[in-house]
């Protein structure tokens, strides 16, 4: 049964096309994987599936009585509500309380997703807690069509492998956009890949689909070069001989040929890659970190609590460490801790001479939403040429106009290909 048909979709932003005669639908019991570099339009289309956005022209067709739930890169809450009170009034307006015991299934769901606390207010919560809030909202009851922007964005690993089984058992379709292949190769049956505003459709999951792409892409090349090879010939025939009056008739006859060719149209060569470099300018001593009897807690008065107690850490140079863990046990604190950006409760941290750090962190904070993506990078480093920050945001697919639009404009990854740029340019050595 078809859920969802979308015909000839045309979609623009500030004059920028992001779909072009875009088709598309959604049958009952698909699991699509929607892909494509960041700032093409997935969540774009995403909305415009789930009629949060209407196209400037084609049309979406939706199942009569067809119940969309719908999960958005970075959700939106109401102030002054709890997490649980949240999720119950989400699913309470839609379901009019035809759920049993919605209460402690919303409380299940919420521990599954790392939020035991469930009554604390929705507004203290992190970015990656309230995306986990929200995820719990959208799985809590079930529904026709599930649509997931990033749902594996701010997920420990033990999280992760339960949400892909859920959504393997998971009875209505689902929609996804994601970054993580192996979530995509375990769980869709389709992927749809968004590339510079055409959409196109592979079965089978995000290794299958990059195979039948690249044949697909080597495939049109041949055909197109063969036709090619065959116009310059039939053109070097005409241009030598239509003058010719033993040969005119031939040639315009060629001629002829070649304006009622049926073109084969040149295949779009593959997305440029981001290129990464961390270079550094000084070299940091042999033991760059020593932590000693590290102690942190978090929260206020009754409700403060440690996250962790007498922490060792020693890192030498060139070591490369994975810190692991469950959502909230504090790997984000810790780091937050070592740098002195969170208060301790005891405990030594000693860095290294010549150390100097860089930190990426998960919120993407640190960036002023007023600025262009030029001005951002330009501002912290304004002694370099500008041609000097347009190759750095270039490495990172931030090019042409796009590197002035405003930084409260840009996607999530823009924005966490931006901090790269950043990164990259302050040389650090950690």
């Amino acid at each position: 049964m078809n859920l969802v048909t979308a015909e000839h979709l045309t979609k623009s932003y500030t004059e920028r096309l992001i779909l072009n005669d875009t088709d598309f639908s959604i049958n009952e019991g698909d699991k699509i994987g929607l892909i494509g570099v960041n700032g093409t339009g997935k969540s774009t289309l995403l909305k415009l599936v789930a009629g949060l956005e209407e196209p400037d022209t084609g049309t979406v067709v939706r199942g009569r009585n067809l119940d969309i739930r719908y999960l958005p890169q970075n959700p939106v809450f109401e102030e002054g509500e709890t997490v649980l009170e949240s999720v119950l009034r989400e699913n309470r307006s839609r379901y009019h309380d035809q759920i049993w015991d919605l209460e402690s299934q919303a409380k299940a769901m919420l521990n599954r997703l790392g939020i035991p606390d469930h009554d604390q207010q929705i507004g203290q919560l992190s970015g990656g807690q309230k995306k986990r809030a929200a995820l719990a909202s959208v799985l809590l009851s079930p529904t026709d069509l599930l649509i997931l922007d990033e749902p594996t964005n701010h997920l420990d690993f033990k999280t992760l492998i339960w949400l892909e089984e859920y959504l393997k058992g998971y009875k209505g379709a689902l929609l996804i956009v994601s970054h993580d292949r192996y979530f995509l190769d375990s769980l869709v049956t389709s992927v749809c890949e968004l590339d510079r505003t055409r959409l196109t459709r592979y079965p089978g999951n995000y290794t299958k689909f990059t195979q039948l792409r690249d044949e697909a892409y080597t495939r049109q090349l041949k055909l197109y070069e063969r036709q090619q090879e065959e116009i310059n010939r039939l053109q070097e025939y005409v241009d030598k001989n239509i003058v010719r009056a033993t040969s005119a008739k031939s040639a315009k006859s060629k001629r002829k040929a070649i304006e009622h060719m049926e073109l084969v149209e040149k295949p779009l060569p593959p997305q440029k890659r981001a290129h990464l470099s961390f270079g550094y300018d000084v070299e940091p001593v042999k033991e760059v970190l020593h932590v000693r009897n590290l102690s942190l807690s978090v929260g206020e008065g009754a409700e403060r609590h440690p996250l962790f107690k007498g922490l060792q850490l020693d890192v030498l140079r060139g070591e490369k460490i994975a810190i692991i863990g469950e959502n909230g046990v504090g790997k984000s604190s810790l780091l937050k801790a070592i740098q002195g950006l969170f208060p301790v409760d005891e405990g030594k941290v000693d860095w290294g001479k010549n150390v100097y750090l860089s930190y990426y962190e998960q919120e993407n904070t640190g960036l002023h939403d007023e600025k262009t993506a030029l001005d951002e990078l330009w501002d912290r480093y304004p002694r370099l040429y500008e041609v000097t920050i347009r190759t750095v945001l270039g490495n990172v697919l931030l090019s042409g106009e796009d590197v002035y639009k405003k930084v409260s404009s840009l996607s999530g990854g823009e924005r966490a290909k931006l901090k790269f740029a950043i990164m990259m340019l302050r040389k650090s050595n950690m």
